[in-house]
């Protein structure tokens, strides 16, 4: 693999903040265009809280709900959840609040169906996914971020989904792969 820019970071401490300075940093130190940038991590949570940063700043296009359209979905099951609420929530306790409606499960599994077959690579928009979403997919810049839970598989399925530049935001503890990464980047 020929990349212009492929580099490794470990985001651990703060790792929402760390990798959404480090993504905006290389996007206008490269000059990036947001139409060739992809955010991908292995599981919703991961993918939502950094999409959510860059929401505030500029449009994101997502194959998947956001906290707000969780948030109107989850009113229906809960009145008192709001966006924040939702926000402040650990991927753990907010997995067994989905978990306590079915019918929510049900309703955003339907939703991401309908957000997957409405995706475009060429919205011109950064894009956030998860792994298995994009597979089949390419991007000129990948940016992955690596949890300790990624196999082999879906770090080899992440790196090739980068055409140009690929860079790796690695907020995990103890994954083998850090040392590999990081002594051949």
């Amino acid at each position: 693999m020929n990349f212009e820019l492929l580099k490794y970071h470990q985001v651990k401490q703060n790792w929402e903040n760390e990798a959404f300075e480090l993504i905006q940093t290389y996007v206008r130190e490269q000059n990036l265009h947001p139409n060739d940038v992809v955010i991908l991590a292995s599981n919703v949570y991961l993918t939502r809280r950094l999409a959510d940063k860059f929401n505030v700043i500029e449009n994101t296009h997502c194959m998947f709900e956001t906290y707000d359209e969780l948030a109107l979905l989850s009113r229906m099951y809960d009145s008192k959840i709001d966006a924040d609420k939702l926000k402040s929530m650990s991927e753990i306790d907010l997995n067994i609040f989905i978990k306590k409606y079915p019918k929510l499960k049900q309703d955003l599994d339907r939703a991401r169906r309908m957000k997957k077959s409405h995706f475009y690579a060429n919205s011109g928009l950064i894009k956030a996914s998860t792994i298995h979403s994009f597979k089949g997919l390419e991007s000129k810049t990948v940016f992955y971020l690596m949890d300790e839970k990624d196999t082999p598989e879906l770090i080899y399925t992440s790196i090739t989904r980068a055409t140009e530049n690929l860079v790796i935001l690695d907020k995990s503890d103890t994954s083998q792969y850090s040392d590999f990464f990081s002594s051949v980047m």
